[in-house]
């Protein structure tokens, strides 16, 4: 066992995680942790930017892979804020088992000075009070706020109701936001008004934060429908408003400037074939892909024939005619012509 401490070193603007691991000898049944404000001289890191979250353990009974070798037992799974936890009443710890409390430190990317920081934590345990040291080593550079990694965590808004008992879009951007703090953009944009002019409003939002590096193209259907293509398709499907879509491409061509693009961070995804390959959707697949490419082209042609001007806008024809349409499957040739290809990594 090391001394009982908590230790960061990291650069400004940056997020770095500590600690702590108690082993109870007898049964615990409250738990408080309190950090002070860094200092180091002059210059403070107030004591807010430390969130202190409670290791919630889960017992694996068997391993979902079983070539793991891995034992079976008690894991630490969740971090849960310490304050949730007290409030549940389930800050404890049984005799001879241990408990880890989680500690992320957020450091200003502005106003914060390099150098050598130093604090304290007070833990309570049973009302008996401890403080343990807490050094921080800052370095001279700032870890820039735009993410350039584009990535798309689906976070399901009707799922949320499961763990907060809430899948309002108010909670949902709450989960949007959380997840931009930590470099990830999710799929679906928070969105209030599902009018084209709301689409746009919430878009040119987003396009503007450098924390959000990609936004999916929102998708509305007419419900089933019977396609028949010869030689692409002849099914009854999920169709696609394909008039929604041509509107918000359009809409946000108009509103795009030279300072501010709205087809930089924009992608495709319809979650009508997600996965098509295991879903017996591969036709769907390649009659969509085939739609959303007409509609990019006649966005443009229309826009062509109204004398848009494209450079005025800070944009080319190719920004849109160009749009990726991530479909979740690996290359195949039953698919040969899709745009852009996301596999299933397992």
């Amino acid at each position: 066992k090391q001394e009982a401490a908590l230790s960061f070193e990291m650069a400004k603007g940056e997020y770095e995680n500590a600690q702590i691991i108690m082993t109870a000898k007898a049964d615990v049944d409250s738990i408080d942790a309190k950090v002070s404000d860094l200092k180091s001289g002059e210059n403070v890191i107030s004591k807010d930017n430390m969130e202190i979250l409670f290791q919630k353990y889960v017992n694996i009974d068997k391993m979902s892979n079983p070539l793991a070798n891995f034992p079976t037992g008690m894991y630490p799974d969740a971090i849960v804020p310490l304050d949730a936890i007290q409030e549940a009443g389930e800050d404890e710890i049984e005799a001879g088992e241990n408990q880890g409390l989680y500690f992320t430190l957020k450091t200003p990317a502005g106003d914060c000075a390099a150098g050598e920081y130093t604090g304290t934590l007070t833990l309570t345990v049973n009302g008996f009070e401890s403080s343990f040291p807490i050094s921080v080593t800052v370095w001279d550079f700032v870890i820039p706020q735009e993410t350039h990694a584009q990535t798309m965590f689906n976070v399901f808004r009707d799922n949320l109701i499961g763990g907060e008992l809430d899948n309002t879009k108010e909670m949902y951007e709450k989960y949007y936001e959380f997840l931009l703090d930590y470099r990830i953009a999710a799929g679906d944009l928070p969105q209030y008004d599902d009018t084209v002019e709301g689409y746009v409003e919430i878009a040119k939002k987003y396009a503007a934060d450098p924390r959000c590096s990609a936004y999916a193209m929102k998708m509305y259907y007419v419900g089933y429908r019977q396609i028949n293509i010869p030689d692409v398709i002849n099914k009854n499907i999920y169709e696609n408003d394909w008039q929604s879509v041509y509107d918000r491409l359009y809409a946000l061509a108009e509103a795009s400037t030279p300072e501010l693009n709205l087809f930089d961070k924009l992608y495709i995804f319809d979650h009508s074939i997600d996965e098509p390959e295991g879903t017996n959707r591969v036709d769907e697949a390649n009659y969509k892909n085939m739609k959303f490419i007409e509609t990019f082209e006649q966005v443009v042609a229309d826009l062509e024939a109204a004398n848009f001007d494209f450079a005025a806008h800070g944009m080319t024809k190719d920004d849109i005619l160009g749009l990726e349409v991530v479909v979740t499957n690996a290359y195949t040739t039953a698919m040969p012509d899709l745009r852009t290809y996301c596999p299933q990594m397992q």
